[in-house]
């Protein structure tokens, strides 16, 4: 390749490159200049508070402890089947 040649891609490289440079100063110019927005300060709530004048109990047979199934001997089939009625309710 010839050294005009070259010198003339050298020179639209060097071009592309200050067009893209003014470009972006253009924009950033631009961004600078938006309008500033006043941002929106959110609306707190109201406070409510409730005073508890009565205590309900829970109920007895919801607070009973639950049966656990003990194996009887030490096999599988008996491992089996204490987790199998441990899983349902």
């Amino acid at each position: 390749m010839p050294r005009a040649e070259r010198l003339l891609m050298v020179r639209d490289w060097i071009v592309r490159t200050l067009l893209l440079l003014l470009l972006c100063a253009v924009l950033l110019a631009q961004y600078g200049c938006t309008q500033q927005v006043k941002p929106v300060a959110p609306v707190t709530p109201k406070i409510v508070t409730q005073t508890v004048t009565q205590y309900v109990a829970v109920p007895a047979e919801l607070t009973a402890a639950c049966p656990v199934e003990q194996p009887q001997s030490r096999t599988v089939a008996e491992a089996v089947r204490v987790a199998v009625l441990a899983r349902t309710p």
